[in-house]
């Protein structure tokens, strides 16, 4: 929405008008974990709160009751119609974003998503003291350590196979020629595509939270998106696999749970335990009501 510069800016409108809604708890917590969330009276009070300190900013807002009202509704104009939250619009800016919000990455995103929390606590880092996030860096080194970025062998390894070919005894030439004619009736292979850890940087640049080096939950899952991407799939692959671009972000969640197993396993356990500690029953007035009827009609 363009409301903010960087999350500084935020946790500042906390404590100077933000710890002013009724039951906001300052600082603000990960509302991931639904801790310190607002409910939609909250959200409301909040825009209008913004809205009011960005108009004391403007030039003549002081000049009259009237002319602060002027400014105030424009205010409040601009920052609904300008704004890019809605799906729709950061559709049309980013036509990529459609593969993103499709149904079929939006399912294999629920059915990674232990997985995908896991991860990103792991690798994340707590900013401010309140909110979880993953920088860059940490991003490509996930990639790195579950063997999804493709490198060239190390210098060592291309080394030990010359020397394995040197050692070879010497065949005859007509041994040679029966050779050459089988590797002839091979098929091609083909050719290793390289993808470094430029490569992913340079694909998930369009990616970042406030901070042009950060990335939220959802900015994470986007750049695993945008590494589907670009990831250098072999022929046989995209015929037999990949067709489709969910099939494809797929693979790249395979490969994190190849790696991070244990870490999913351990992190869903950490959570059930969190919430047995909790102990939280939600309460169904719906039933409530239907079980007080049965229970008279019993009567």
């Amino acid at each position: 929405m363009g409301l903010a510069d960087s999350t500084i800016e935020i946790m500042q409108w906390g404590s100077d008008f933000l710890h002013e809604i009724d039951g906001l708890n300052i600082p603000f917590s990960d509302t991931l974990n639904l801790m310190n969330g607002v409910n939609y009276a909250q959200f409301l009070e909040a825009f209008l709160m913004i809205a009011n300190q960005k108009t004391k900013a403007k030039e003549g807002s002081g000049d009259s009751a009237q002319e602060f009202n002027r400014l105030y509704k424009e205010t409040l104009k601009d920052i609904f119609e300008n704004a890019t939250f809605e799906m729709e619009k950061r559709m049309k800016i980013d036509s990529f974003l459609v593969n993103v919000f499709s149904e079929g990455v939006n399912r294999v995103f629920f059915e990674h998503s232990v997985l995908l929390q896991a991860v990103f606590e792991t690798f994340g880092i707590i900013r401010n003291g309140t909110y979880l996030e993953l920088d860059k860096d940490s991003f490509v080194r996930m990639l790195k350590e579950s063997e999804i970025l493709i490198l060239p062998k190390p210098k060592e390894e291309v080394k030990a196979a010359a020397g394995r070919g040197r050692g070879a005894p010497r065949r005859g030439a007509a041994a040679k020629e029966t050779e050459e004619k089988e590797e002839e009736k091979k098929p091609e292979a083909e050719a290793v595509i390289l993808f470094t850890e430029n490569d992913a940087m340079n694909a998930i640049d369009p990616c970042q939270s406030f901070d042009h080096n950060m990335l939220n939950y959802y900015d994470f899952l986007e750049a695993l998106c945008r590494i589907a991407d670009v990831y250098p799939f072999t022929k046989v692959q995209l015929l037999d696999d990949m067709e489709s671009f969910d099939n494809r972000v797929d693979f790249l969640c395979s490969k994190l749970e190849a790696k991070n197993f244990d870490l999913m396993q351990k992190f869903e356990m950490e959570r059930q335990a969190i919430n047995e500690e909790r102990r939280y029953q939600p309460r169904s007035v719906v039933q409530d009501i239907m079980g007080d009827d049965l229970s008279d009609e019993d009567d």
